[in-house]
């Protein structure tokens, strides 16, 4: 059994979209991409990847979250300073599978450095396409029609 949705949701997505703002403003459908994103990539159960490279609720791949921190956070240093906090100074071999709320935090940085535009509120299929586009890729295994009927069947 995983982490229920709600509580998910409440309990670590929101405060982390409102850690990040005003850097990266929060809104709901950014909440909404993140559990979606979660749902889909470990069902809000597995920290790593059966026979892949990607950690944590996430399912983050090592050299995302590196490209992350050189090629985006190296030049915003009042976002990488809240990355940094959230990281809290513990030094962890893994911080992506330790540590949820920057887990949730590198995943939303994933899709803020996109030049994708977040949907309207309610928009499942539009999430599933930006997810598909940005975070799974073409050759992902992860479907839209997935992605849409995990965000349903947690609500």
């Amino acid at each position: 059994m995983g982490l229920d949705p709600y509580q998910f949701t409440q309990h670590i997505i929101q405060p982390v979209l409102s850690f990040l703002d005003p850097e990266v403003p929060a809104s709901a459908v950014a909440a909404q991409l993140l559990l979606g994103t979660a749902l889909q990539e470990s069902g809000l159960e597995w920290l790593v990847q059966a026979g892949g490279p990607a950690n944590g609720i996430m399912q983050i791949e090592p050299a995302t979250e590196r490209s992350i921190w050189a090629d985006f956070l190296a030049f915003r240093p009042a976002l990488r300073a809240k990355l940094q906090a959230l990281l809290g100074g513990i030094e962890v071999p893994n911080p992506l599978i330790s540590n949820l709320g920057y887990a949730v935090a590198v995943a939303r940085l994933i899709y803020f450095r996109a030049p994708n535009p977040l949907p309207q509120p309610g928009d499942l299929e539009g999430l599933g396409i930006i997810y598909k586009a940005v975070y799974n890729t073409a050759d992902g295994a992860g479907s839209v029609a997935q992605f849409v009927a995990n965000l349903r069947a947690a609500a």
